[in-house]
């Protein structure tokens, strides 16, 4: 089931947010856990602000984070993804697919004049590409970074 994330559910957003740092090519960055409490807490509460959690059997096994903003140089509104996240063990099932499409659906309710989701963090970037344009992304571009903070 996927909904609306809740203040309730903080905690165990903030322990999902350490297992994808964990994971992920952000683990040379460090991690304040009251810090990211403070903005998923944000996202709840702000109009722009996206927080979706995947629940099965009564557990938060995955979270959608996003934004929609106005373009810097113009009016039109575009939403973006933050963070797309679930559980290694729960993935491969519906979980990721629900909720990036609950994210297209609000996103679409919200004006977002554009829809844009990506893939910065390195894992599993085939498959994950394939569940993009499953659901309807089209590939425009690509992702560079250089790590400037030693390991």
């Amino acid at each position: 089931m996927i909904r609306d994330a809740e203040e309730k559910d903080l905690d165990r957003l903030v322990e999902l947010g350490k297992k994808m740092h964990a994971e992920s090519k952000y683990s040379i960055y460090d991690f304040n856990d009251e810090k990211l409490r403070k903005y998923l807490d944000t996202c709840i509460w702000h109009d722009d602000g996206m927080l979706f959690v995947c629940e099965k059997d009564g557990e938060v096994i995955g979270a959608f984070v996003g934004w929609i903003h106005e373009q810097y140089f113009g009016s039109d509104r575009v939403a973006v993804d933050l963070a797309l996240f679930v559980e290694p063990d729960k993935r491969g099932a519906m979980a990721g697919a629900m909720l990036i499409k609950r994210f297209v659906e609000y996103s679409k309710s919200k004006g977002a004049a554009q829809i844009v989701i990506s893939n910065s963090t390195g894992v599993d970037k085939d498959r994950v590409g394939k569940l993009y344009e499953k659901m309807g992304m089209e590939h425009v571009g690509f992702v560079y970074s250089l790590n400037n903070k030693e390991e």
